[in-house]
């Protein structure tokens, strides 16, 4: 079974639908309502680990978020470009030169970018009488995402030692800022994607600590028990049964959470990357009306416009990024995307509308096949993920994904009590 998505309209930027769960339905990577939401992929080759960051990157673009893409592979540039003009995207900006030293220079500066954006955000939330950073319109999601995140962090260890300021201590840059992102970013919108091939913990963010600070981790293909297995899952978490050579199919995990079969969606951006292209072009207006985009239609972040691939490298320094010290971006033409923002040529596939949320405890608790008393006892115990507090008037909501994650857990949960008194 192959899933199918394509967005017509923007919705909620915090909800990235990408697939769907062994009851068909829709599943969604989500930057609000989860603990620690940076994404981890993890899959062998030819599991479709790029095809599923394509698709996310895309639908989260058609929302009105930002996103910057490392690619060591060379694959993302193409299915984001209009196919017709060959113009990159503003929002969706795809870092990679054919010289691998070259290729590492820009990571490290879109890198240095993004922290100095997220680090301002923080400075003005700090200054501010009261939380400004809830403010999407001011401070739109950013989605940092890079394939095969192990090579990546081998360009960037090879290339580092050449342009390595006297007295550096500590790790490669980019090593550094993709940790600090971890770390640190997601309160202030900035949220990273990291693919891989393995769970190794010498090539992702932060090491063992990973399944903590990637509150998202899917991993595609046959999986089979062994450390790097509990290194995503946790001591004791049995591996799903997925079939073999279908392209998406895998196991996301949510947090503490038990693994949920899942079927990642598609989008063929191989025979027709004008799909891809116009579905992340619809986020370009509330970028541009928020003044996220200048006159040139170049990215704006830590208050100055962003170079695209291929001017990015010319601005990065021995060890900081010049642009950020002083530098004035070199003037760039405007970019059209006139082609983007038309109706494209073939009516795309209907998306899944924006996911109905369940309004009050009466509702909730049928269902959940609870009676009210027991939904109450049950939530205290166990709070359920994303509860929205005003979702009509003075009642709570859920989403309906939300309440059926938290209804399988909590069936679990019982299930196991019940046979350990039992035992």
């Amino acid at each position: 079974m192959t899933a199918t998505l394509t967005s017509t309209r923007p919705l909620n930027p915090n909800r990235v639908p990408i697939g769907v769960d062994s009851t068909q339905q829709w599943l969604e990577l989500r930057f609000s309502g989860i603990e620690n939401p940076h994404i981890l992929i993890c899959g062998g080759s030819q599991t479709g680990k790029t095809t599923l960051q394509i698709l996310a990157a895309a639908v989260a673009a058609s929302r009105g978020n930002i996103v910057i893409i490392l690619d060591p592979k060379l694959r993302f540039s193409r299915a984001f470009r209009d196919p017709k003009t060959g113009q990159p995207l503003p929002n969706v900006l795809v870092y990679r030169d054919a010289d691998d030293a070259i290729a590492a220079r820009e990571w490290h500066g879109i890198l240095a970018q993004v922290t100095a954006e997220m680090q301002q955000r923080y400075r003005g939330d700090d200054q501010a009488d009261a939380d400004v950073l809830d403010d999407q319109a001011r401070f739109p999601n950013i989605l940092v995402v890079a394939d095969e995140l192990g090579t990546l962090l081998d360009f960037a260890d090879k290339e580092w030692p050449y342009r390595k300021p006297d007295g550096y201590k500590g790790n490669t840059p980019i090593r550094e800022m993709i940790h600090t992102l971890s770390r640190m970013g997601a309160e202030a919108h900035v949220f990273g994607c990291f693919a891989n091939q393995t769970a190794k913990e010498d090539e992702l963010p932060a090491g063992t600590k990973t399944r903590s600070l990637c509150g998202q981790r899917i991993f595609l293909g046959p999986v089979q028990e062994g450390a790097q297995w509990r290194m995503l899952a946790g001591e004791g978490i049995a591996p799903p049964d997925t079939p073999e050579n279908q392209k998406g199919a895998g196991a996301v995990l949510f947090n503490n959470g038990k693994p949920i079969r899942f079927q990642g969606g598609y989008l063929d951006w191989k025979n027709h990357p004008e799909k891809v292209h116009n579905l992340a072009a619809q986020g370009l207006p509330m970028l541009r009306e928020h003044g996220h985009l200048d006159e040139h239609d170049r990215l704006i972040l830590a208050g100055v416009p962003v170079p695209p691939p291929g001017k990015m490298a010319s601005h990065v320094a021995s060890g900081s990024l010049d642009l950020l010290d002083g530098a004035a971006a070199e003037p760039a033409p405007t970019v059209d995307v006139s082609a983007a923002t038309s109706e494209p040529d073939e009516k795309p596939v209907e998306a899944a509308p924006e996911e109905p949320i369940i309004t009050g405890l009466g509702a909730a608790a049928e269902f959940c096949g609870l009676s009210v008393a027991n939904f109450r006892r049950v939530r205290e115990q166990h709070p359920i993920e994303g509860e929205l507090a005003n979702a009509k008037g003075n009642k709570p909501g859920w989403y309906e994904s939300d309440l059926r994650v938290w209804k399988m857990r909590y069936t679990e949960h019982r299930t196991q009590r019940q046979k350990g008194a039992a035992a």
